[in-house]
């Protein structure tokens, strides 16, 4: 009798915990792009003449609910989703994205753990924000910070250089 009853508490506490991971919970997903490109002749951006590299970079969010399960895994730490590695004529190209989370309405400012590209070409990244990060209602801001680090080939090293910050502004009601 008592190994029923063991094995009845065991599977009623396999359903509840089931059940929980399985239930929805409001994200906001960052998505991102930037690219590292030689300067071929164009225009430089950011106004940095002697930078040998071209950044582009954008950054949108979508605000969504996903299962409790996805979002243990996959919450507040950036990664790279894809990446399209280039060549780009330099010895070494580091590139070092920071995301800070303001919750104006907790008065807290969260940083996350920074994402390192270490080579040109293109490459995309997320951050999924829940409630853990204390993204529950109300209005956010999140910025998003890139430093440059370039070596050339003649060994010459141009950075750190801190380039203009993208920041999203969202709020959950």
């Amino acid at each position: 009798m008592k190994k029923k009853a063991v094995a009845v508490i065991v599977v009623l506490i396999f359903a509840i915990v089931v059940i929980y991971m399985i239930q929805p919970v409001k994200v906001i997903e960052i998505k991102g792009n930037v690219s590292i490109l030689p300067t071929a002749g164009g225009i430089i951006i950011f106004q940095v003449p002697e930078l040998p590299v071209n950044v582009q970079k954008s950054a949108t969010y979508e605000i969504k609910e996903i299962p409790r399960a996805s979002y243990m895994v996959d919450k507040g730490r950036p990664r790279v989703t894809e990446s399209h590695p280039q060549d780009i004529g330099m010895n070494v190209v580091n590139l070092t994205i920071k995301f800070l989370l303001i919750v104006p309405s907790a008065n807290k400012t969260v940083e996350f753990e920074p994402l390192r590209l270490r080579e040109g070409g293109s490459h995309k990244f997320s951050l999924i924000l829940g409630p853990d990060e204390g993204v529950t209602s109300g209005t956010f801001k999140l910025i998003i910070k890139f430093w440059l680090l370039v070596t050339t080939p003649a060994g010459a090293t141009i950075g750190p250089i801190e380039l203009t910050p993208i920041e999203l502004e969202f709020e959950i009601p």
